[in-house]
């Protein structure tokens, strides 16, 4: 393992460094690139000697430092602001902080959601929050967030020291991006205490991350301590962008909780679909159907499709796992348990119900039918769902 000071800094300076704005220290490899967010830049260079060694300056190698500028305009700078006649909406700017942001209904205007400096190195030993908020939804609808981005070029996060010349790229995930390094993570809901969407780093494309309800939290976290390198061949910005866009559900969509109770008093037939919103890891989804004493619960699946979205190590055969269950959940008899290479009942033809209600229906050998009143339907998310994207529909 790499210690913190071969990653970042001389130890010198992890000890004697006060507190405060992070530092790029070391070799400086390829090309690195500072875009300023106003219109002044001020660069200081320290050299420092070891511990204990007052006499090390002396034998230092020679030192040296080579630095080109420019002066942009604000409208060509279209990577961070976009184009004149598309501008992008960065968020209302917490000027008390270095970079917090407020970003409100984003149905109205094209968010982005970005690193500070953009698309150029971002400061060290920083925390930045983004909050996204919905406030206006049409009526019997719920408003949901979602944050992606389909041209991986535009996302980096360094996550630790890497061979200066890596070809592959990927996002990292979770426990991946904690050993000294930065790392994005998203909440769903307005504060650190909800819950976890997603925690990742490096870079590549970002699938879309969905929040339950009308608001989202993203922090990213960046050490205290880098090297001023840019991996080479020149490939990818630096830092990251995220766009964001507002969508509107059914009112009665499967929420936060991931629990759906559907009664035959309520409706006797109707359609399910999976949820919406992204699933975190280790979750478990259920639709639970309850009847009257002297019915049954007959289910007929449409489709059923599982897809992998980012690569991550499977430590477990069945990561991901549909269950449905005689009585009720969690403490039903399994009827079936869908898991990765194994089949499951499904009748295509149930979508012409739909339209036609004299289709022919499916029968119960295409079907799922409980023994009493009671089934319940429950999708478990080791990985979550923005890893393994589950959809699905059933009748």
């Amino acid at each position: 393992m790499e210690s913190s000071r071969d990653f970042a800094a001389p130890s010198a300076s992890l000890q004697e460094m006060p507190e405060g704005p992070g530092f790029w220290c070391g070799d400086g490899l390829g090309l690195a690139i500072y875009y300023s967010e106003t219109p002044s830049v001020s660069v200081i260079i320290t050299r420092l000697p070891t511990v204990n060694d007052l006499t090390a300056l002396d034998d230092f190698p020679s030192f040296y430092v080579k630095m080109t500028y420019q002066f942009l305009r604000r409208e060509d700078a279209v990577v961070r602001y976009g184009r004149q006649s598309h501008p992008k909406f960065l968020g209302l700017r917490d000027k008390t902080t270095v970079c917090n942001a407020f970003f409100s209904d984003c149905d109205q205007q094209p968010c982005y959601v970005q690193s500070p400096n953009f698309p150029g190195m971002y400061p060290r030993n920083t925390t930045c929050y983004y909050h996204l908020r919905q406030t206006k939804t049409p009526p019997g609808t719920k408003a949901i967030i979602v944050l992606s981005q389909k041209d991986g070029r535009l996302v980096h996060i360094k996550s630790q020291a890497q061979p200066h010349d890596t070809a592959e790229r990927h996002l990292k995930l979770y426990g991946d991006c904690y050993y000294v390094g930065d790392y994005v993570r998203v909440y769903d809901g307005n504060s650190t205490t909800s819950p976890v969407l997603i925690t990742f780093c490096r870079g590549d494309i970002v699938p879309e991350i969905v929040s339950s309800g009308p608001d989202v939290l993203i922090e990213f976290t960046t050490s205290a301590f880098d090297k001023p390198v840019h991996e080479m061949p020149w490939t990818h910005l630096a830092g990251f962008e995220l766009k964001a866009e507002t969508r509107f559900i059914p009112q009665d969509s499967i929420g936060e909780d991931c629990r759906v109770v559907i009664r035959s008093s309520d409706n006797s037939s109707g359609w399910v679909e999976g949820a919406s919103h992204s699933v975190p890891p280790n979750t478990t989804c259920v639709w639970q159907f309850f009847g009257s004493p002297d019915q049954v619960v007959w289910i007929t699946f449409v489709y059923y499709t599982r897809t992998t979205q980012l690569a991550k190590l499977q430590g477990k055969l069945c990561t991901t796992q549909l269950t449905i269950a005689d009585g009720v959940w969690p403490n039903g008899t399994t009827i079936d348990s869908h898991c990765r290479g194994s089949e499951m009942r499904t009748c295509h033809r149930a979508r012409r119900l739909r339209e036609d209600t004299l289709a022919r229906p499916c029968d119960r050998n295409e079907s799922y039918v409980s023994s009493g009143k009671s089934l319940s339907v429950s999708q478990f998310y080791g990985d979550g769902s923005i890893v393994t994207k589950v959809s699905f529909l059933f009748r």
